[in-house]
Protein backbone atom coordinates (compact mmCIF):
# COMPACT_ATOMS: atom_id res chain seq x y z
CA UNK A 1 0.00 0.00 0.00
CA UNK A 2 1.28 3.58 -0.87
CA UNK A 3 2.05 5.67 1.69
CA UNK A 4 -0.29 8.59 -0.01
CA UNK A 5 -2.99 6.43 0.06
CA UNK A 6 -2.62 5.84 3.55
CA UNK A 7 -2.33 9.68 4.02
CA UNK A 8 -4.98 10.53 2.17
CA UNK A 9 -7.94 10.37 3.77
CA UNK A 10 -6.05 11.85 7.37
CA UNK A 11 -5.59 15.13 4.97
CA UNK A 12 -8.53 14.92 3.98
CA UNK A 13 -10.42 14.86 7.98
CA UNK A 14 -7.91 17.65 8.92
CA UNK A 15 -9.39 19.40 6.12
CA UNK A 16 -13.07 18.96 6.86
CA UNK A 17 -11.78 19.66 10.36
CA UNK A 18 -10.45 23.18 9.46
CA UNK A 19 -13.15 23.78 6.98
CA UNK A 20 -15.94 23.06 9.84
CA UNK A 21 -14.63 25.54 12.69
CA UNK A 22 -16.61 27.97 14.42
CA UNK A 23 -15.79 31.91 14.25
CA UNK A 24 -14.62 32.18 17.57
CA UNK A 25 -12.08 28.90 16.93
CA UNK A 26 -10.98 30.18 13.86
CA UNK A 27 -10.43 34.21 15.93
CA UNK A 28 -8.53 31.69 18.84
CA UNK A 29 -6.13 29.99 16.23
CA UNK A 30 -5.58 33.26 14.13
CA UNK A 31 -4.89 34.64 17.35
CA UNK A 32 -2.34 31.77 18.28
CA UNK A 33 -0.80 31.73 15.20
CA UNK A 34 0.24 35.81 15.41
CA UNK A 35 1.43 34.89 19.04
CA UNK A 36 3.58 32.37 18.06
CA UNK A 37 5.07 34.03 14.96
CA UNK A 38 5.81 37.00 16.87
CA UNK A 39 7.00 35.36 20.15
CA UNK A 40 9.10 33.58 17.39
CA UNK A 41 11.00 36.67 15.63
CA UNK A 42 11.17 38.07 18.88
CA UNK A 43 13.26 35.50 20.00
CA UNK A 44 15.35 34.86 16.72
CA UNK A 45 16.39 39.00 17.26
CA UNK A 46 17.53 37.83 21.05
CA UNK A 47 19.42 34.93 19.41
CA UNK A 48 16.98 32.39 21.18
CA UNK A 49 15.39 29.02 19.61
CA UNK A 50 12.50 30.42 17.72
CA UNK A 51 10.98 27.32 17.63
CA UNK A 52 10.54 26.65 20.91
CA UNK A 53 9.38 30.62 21.64
CA UNK A 54 7.12 29.99 18.62
CA UNK A 55 5.63 27.11 20.69
CA UNK A 56 5.51 29.03 23.79
CA UNK A 57 3.91 31.25 22.17
CA UNK A 58 1.42 28.82 20.62
CA UNK A 59 0.57 28.30 23.69
CA UNK A 60 0.57 30.99 26.33
CA UNK A 61 -0.35 33.30 23.70
CA UNK A 62 0.10 37.12 24.84
CA UNK A 63 1.70 35.77 27.88
CA UNK A 64 4.43 33.53 26.03
CA UNK A 65 5.04 36.96 23.84
CA UNK A 66 5.54 38.71 26.83
CA UNK A 67 8.13 36.29 28.51
CA UNK A 68 9.86 36.56 24.53
CA UNK A 69 10.08 40.05 24.80
CA UNK A 70 11.60 40.45 28.49
CA UNK A 71 13.83 37.23 28.39
CA UNK A 72 17.37 38.52 28.24
CA UNK A 73 19.62 38.55 24.74
CA UNK A 74 21.77 35.68 24.67
CA UNK A 75 24.58 38.77 23.15
CA UNK A 76 24.67 40.57 26.33
CA UNK A 77 24.14 37.59 29.11
CA UNK A 78 25.81 34.17 29.36
CA UNK A 79 25.07 31.38 32.15
CA UNK A 80 26.95 31.43 34.51
CA UNK A 81 28.92 27.64 34.42
CA UNK A 82 28.87 27.22 38.60
CA UNK A 83 25.27 27.80 39.47
CA UNK A 84 23.99 28.79 35.85
CA UNK A 85 22.41 32.40 36.67
CA UNK A 86 22.24 34.53 33.95
CA UNK A 87 25.00 37.28 33.88
CA UNK A 88 25.74 40.09 32.33
CA UNK A 89 28.83 38.96 29.70
CA UNK A 90 30.70 41.64 31.14
CA UNK A 91 30.39 40.94 34.62
CA UNK A 92 33.79 40.16 36.77
CA UNK A 93 32.31 37.30 38.82
CA UNK A 94 28.37 36.03 39.42
CA UNK A 95 26.33 38.08 41.46
CA UNK A 96 24.57 34.43 42.87
CA UNK A 97 28.14 32.30 43.57
CA UNK A 98 30.34 35.10 43.10
CA UNK A 99 32.76 32.85 40.87
CA UNK A 100 35.09 35.05 39.27
CA UNK A 101 35.55 35.41 35.57
CA UNK A 102 38.15 35.78 33.66
CA UNK A 103 37.75 37.91 30.57
CA UNK A 104 38.87 37.31 27.22
CA UNK A 105 41.52 40.26 25.70
CA UNK A 106 40.59 42.34 23.08
CA UNK A 107 42.30 41.86 20.05
CA UNK A 108 44.13 45.74 20.83
CA UNK A 109 45.51 44.40 23.91
CA UNK A 110 46.73 41.26 22.37
CA UNK A 111 48.31 43.33 19.42
CA UNK A 112 50.12 45.58 22.61
CA UNK A 113 51.51 42.35 24.20
CA UNK A 114 52.71 41.09 21.05
CA UNK A 115 54.44 44.56 20.25
CA UNK A 116 55.79 45.18 23.84
CA UNK A 117 57.83 41.63 23.81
Amino acid sequence: MDNFELTAPLLEDLANAVMNLSPQHTLALLISSGTAISSALVARKKARSAYRWFVIGFFLNVVGLALALIAPNRHTHARCPTCHGIVPIKAPSCMFCHTRFIQPKSFLEKLKAKLAV
